[in-house]
């Protein structure tokens, strides 16, 4: 009988946390264990405390329970992506400096089996040659026993893109960089990225996208993003899916403003 009360009370405390793990909480959860399964922290340098004070002159970092992290990282509700570019033709002096195409976008993703994430962009480029900043946040309302938490995941990028393919109103890029991402569950881990943008004139203020991006992150953690939309005018939908090698993917539609200066 002793047994049988504690299984129930056991039972009764977890239930409420498993029944509200959504896609979020389970990614976050899969990438911490594998990052413990693969030897923590790198450099073999020791995690500070879980309940360490934030040293005087630091007020703007806390200690969370992977570690010493940026505060900023994880309490921002959007996240912001950018990218800037300066024309190959102009830096190879062969034409004049042409002027900066400023592309600005911001969206938001219903996420399945989730909440949502939040996803901007501002891109300064030239014809052939990009350099750029990309990012997105997702988030996610946990339940617990001492009432709910939001999670966080932050995906973030520094490329170097050039231009492949340009036929009438339809470009193919490839961009290549480093990438980093943390959450409120786990240590942040960085790595390289590889992807590709196809944008398909289909008529005026009308175009197909479509993206793919690769991740390798440290600790054997790794990740493929697909994109898939349409822009109309200053309009923008399209369908995001990020699947980490761990984990359920994180995908839903996505609708957002581009504008373009």
């Amino acid at each position: 009988m002793r047994y049988s009360v504690a299984v129930i009370v056991c039972v009764g405390l977890c239930v409420p946390s498993l029944a509200g793990a959504g896609s979020l909480g389970k990614v976050t959860k899969s990438i911490s264990n594998k990052q413990g399964r693969s030897g923590g922290n790198r450099g073999g340098s020791s995690s500070p405390p879980r309940n360490r004070p934030t040293p005087r002159g630091h007020h703007h970092h806390y200690y969370d329970r992977s570690g010493y992290i940026p505060y900023g990282c994880y309490t921002c509700g959007v996240a912001v992506a950018g990218s800037a570019g300066v024309s190959a033709r102009g830096m190879s002096g062969s034409g004049p400096m042409q002027k900066p195409r400023v592309d600005l976008y911001v969206g938001v993703q219903s996420v399945r089996d989730s909440d949502g994430a939040f996803a901007g962009s501002i891109a300064v480029g030239g014809d052939n040659f990009n350099i750029g900043f990309n990012g997105t946040s997702y988030f996610e309302k946990r339940p617990t026993v001492a009432g709910d938490e939001t999670i966080r995941m932050n995906v973030i990028s520094v490329t170097l893109g050039g231009r492949m393919l340009a036929v009438r109103n339809t470009e193919l890029w490839i961009r290549g960089g480093w990438a980093s991402s943390g959450s409120t569950d786990f240590k942040r881990m960085t790595g390289p990225t590889l992807g590709m943008h196809l944008e398909l004139g289909l008529g005026r203020d009308l175009a197909g996208l479509a993206s793919v991006r690769g991740f390798l992150f440290d600790d054997g953690v790794s990740a493929t993003e697909l994109r898939v939309g349409v822009r109309a005018h200053i309009f923008t939908v399209s369908y995001r899916k990020l699947q980490f090698d761990v984990g359920p993917p994180l995908e839903g539609p996505e609708a957002g403003i581009s504008l373009r200066f």
